[in-house]
Parts: C-alpha cells; sequence; structure tokens
C-alpha cells in the first residue's frame, strides 16, 4: 500500500466516524451533508489511486475543507493531508 492510499483510507474512515457522530447529535465538524461529499470525494480519489491514475479534476476538495472546517481540527489536517498526498501522486506521474 503506498501513501497516499494508507492516508486516504484513514482519512475516509475518519470522515464515515465524523458522520456517525452527527447522527449521535455530538459532531463537531461539517454538516452531515458536506461529510457525504467529502466521503465521496476521497473514495473517487482512492479508487483512482487504487487504478493507477490520479486526475486533475479532484482539485477544490481540500480547499472546501479549509474554507468550511476549522484549520485546527484533526480532521481537517487529516483530509488535507490525504488530498495533499493524492496530489503528489498526480504530480509525480506527470512527465519531467
Amino acid at each position: 500500500m503506498n501513501p497516499a492510499q494508507a492516508k486516504l483510507e484513514a482519512a475516509i474512515i475518519a470522515v464515515h466516524q465524523e458522520r456517525a457522530r452527527h447522527d449521535a447529535g455530538i459532531g463537531s465538524v461539517g454538516t452531515p451533508e458536506q461529510l457525504s461529499h467529502v466521503e465521496r470525494e476521497l473514495t473517487q480519489m482512492l479508487d483512482d489511486v487504487m487504478q493507477g491514475q490520479c486526475l486533475p479534476q479532484r482539485v477544490g476538495l481540500g480547499r472546501a475543507v479549509v474554507d468550511s472546517w476549522p484549520l485546527q481540527h484533526e480532521l481537517t489536517d487529516q483530509v488535507c493531508k490525504a488530498v495533499n498526498a493524492y496530489f503528489a501522486l498526480e504530480r509525480a506521474s506527470q512527465p519531467p
């Protein structure tokens, strides 16, 4: 498993757990709708990585999270690290 895959999987689990906290009435980040969107995007990124591709049109998720979630929150950090790892793969796959 490459580092991007591991970070994406961990971020998906963390977002899913935050959605469950919202369902229990104790969520602290985003809305259930935002979390569902983020989880879908991360899952698509993971699928891309597992297929050996990274798609530049996925840009925007990190910005959306940073703009709407608390910057110091662990989930914000985890999602951003996963997105950054994904785009590091995309940059590495481009010819020099």
